[in-house]
């Protein structure tokens, strides 16, 4: 019994990778004032901000985000632990992990 198997020739390609939108915009929760703070220095348009628990459950909601170089929104009565904050921007989504003690 053969073993025969045939590779195809192609041509020579190389592979592309798209660039990357570079968006100048950072966000995080800070444990001192029991708020989310955006720093958006090119006041991107971010048209919805949530915030999600670490098991996937909506514990915040912001529909109508203010635009501005920076920004504030409260968030009481979250418990102790890991949380996920998503950004809806024209330019993309964007999430991270934070930390609440």
């Amino acid at each position: 019994f053969a073993l025969r198997f045939d590779i195809p020739e192609s041509e020579n390609e190389t592979l592309n990778v798209a660039e990357e939108n570079v968006v100048n915009l950072n966000y995080y929760y800070s444990n001192a004032r029991n708020k989310i703070i955006i720093l958006n220095p090119h006041s991107y348009d971010i048209n919805a901000l949530e915030m999600y628990n670490i098991l996937g459950q909506s514990v915040y909601q912001n529909q109508n985000p203010v635009t501005g170089n920076y920004q504030e929104y409260s968030v009481e009565n979250l418990s102790t632990g890991t949380y996920i904050i998503k950004l809806y921007t024209d330019s993309g989504n964007f999430t991270k992990k934070v930390i609440i003690k």
